[in-house]
C-alpha cells in the first residue's frame, strides 16, 4: 500500500488508512511530549494526584479524547493549561480521524474523481473556445 498517489494533474490523493495512521501518530506524539511538562508541573503540587509520567500520559489521553474519567486531574495552573490545550488538540485530531473513517464508509462518490472529470471538461471547453476563436479570426482575414 502506498501512502498516496499523484493524479494526472499532480495532486496528491492520500489513502484513508494513511490519514488515520498519521492522525494517531501526531496525537500520540503530542501526548507523549506534553506529558513530560505536565508531570513536572504537577509533581511538586500540594494536592498533586499525578505521581508518574504514566498518570500524566493517561490524563492527556483522556483529555484529548474528551472522556475525562476524573481519576487523575491537574491541580496547578500550568497543568490545567496543558490539559486545556490537549482538549483542543485531541478534538481536532480525533475529529479528523473520525471524519476520515466516516468518509470511508459514507462517501458514495469519490471527490477526487469528480475533480478530475471537471478538470478534463474544463480543458475540453478551453480547447473548443480556442478553436472557435481561431476559426473566427481566420474568417475575418478573408
Amino acid at each position: 500500500m502506498t501512502l498516496y498517489k499523484v493524479d494526472d494533474y499532480g495532486i496528491k490523493e492520500w489513502h484513508p488508512i494513511s490519514k488515520i495512521v498519521l492522525g494517531f501518530i501526531i496525537l500520540y506524539t503530542y501526548i507523549s511530549i506534553a506529558s513530560i511538562p505536565l508531570y513536572y508541573a504537577e509533581i511538586d503540587s500540594i494536592n498533586a494526584n499525578i505521581s508518574s509520567y504514566r498518570d500524566a500520559f493517561w490524563l492527556l489521553q483522556m483529555a484529548a479524547s474528551t472522556i475525562g474519567f476524573g481519576d487523575v486531574y491537574p491541580t496547578t495552573e500550568i497543568g490545567r493549561a496543558i490539559v486545556a490545550v490537549s482538549f483542543y488538540v485531541g478534538v481536532g485530531i480525533a475529529g479528523f480521524i473520525g471524519a476520515t473513517i466516516a468518509g470511508f464508509f459514507t462517501d458514495f462518490t469519490d471527490k477526487s474523481v469528480q475533480n478530475r472529470e471537471l478538470r478534463r471538461q474544463n480543458e475540453q471547453i478551453i480547447e473548443l473556445l480556442k478553436k472557435q476563436e481561431k476559426s473566427s479570426s481566420d474568417k475575418e482575414l478573408l
